[in-house]
């Protein structure tokens, strides 16, 4: 019995383990300039979450390129 109960907690602290390492680090920041503006999409989405609603971007918003803001 002890022996079922030691290979249990073993085997189940190794799949925590291997779970707690694999971090989805994709979804935090965009890793290249894809054009579109992260910092609005993220308060919106924020505020959504707020009020309990999920967000689906067909037409994420552009990003302010350089020469538009001078116009």
């Amino acid at each position: 019995m002890k022996t079922r109960l030691l290979l249990a907690t073993s085997a189940l602290t190794l799949a925590l383990s291997a779970c707690a390492s694999s971090g989805n680090t994709m979804a935090s920041t965009a890793s290249v300039d894809d054009g579109y503006d992260h910092a609005y999409m993220a308060t919106v989405e924020r505020s959504a979450r707020n009020f309990g609603a999920q967000l689906i971007w067909v037409n994420p918003p552009e990003a302010k390129k350089l020469a538009d803001q001078h116009e």
